[in-house]
């Protein structure tokens, strides 16, 4: 049975919160949201170039929710326990 199959006998909102809380403690929200803001803003200098997809706008509206789930993840995560949990791994 695949992984995929497993999960759905679960709980799937359970399964997506560990998952989530998971990575979460893995990638402190606030580093994580740095780095991709770096790596996007990387991306535009290149793209302003050679031009941007037709569908940027949308691109940009499911970033811009993101960081503030990023953003919204680091006000509520203790910051010890999630820097912890990531200096150990």
């Amino acid at each position: 049975m695949s992984k995929s199959k497993r999960v759905q006998k679960k709980n799937p909102n359970k399964v997506l919160c560990s998952r989530f809380e998971k990575f979460l403690k893995a990638h402190p929200p606030a580093e994580f949201s740095r780095h991709l803001r770096t790596v996007f803003f990387d991306y535009i200098s290149l793209q302003t170039k050679s031009g941007f997809p037709q569908d940027f706008d949308i691109y940009l509206g499911e970033l811009y929710d993101l960081f503030e789930l990023l953003d919204f993840a680091d006000d509520l995560l203790p910051r010890a326990a999630s820097a912890g949990y990531h200096e150990q791994t």
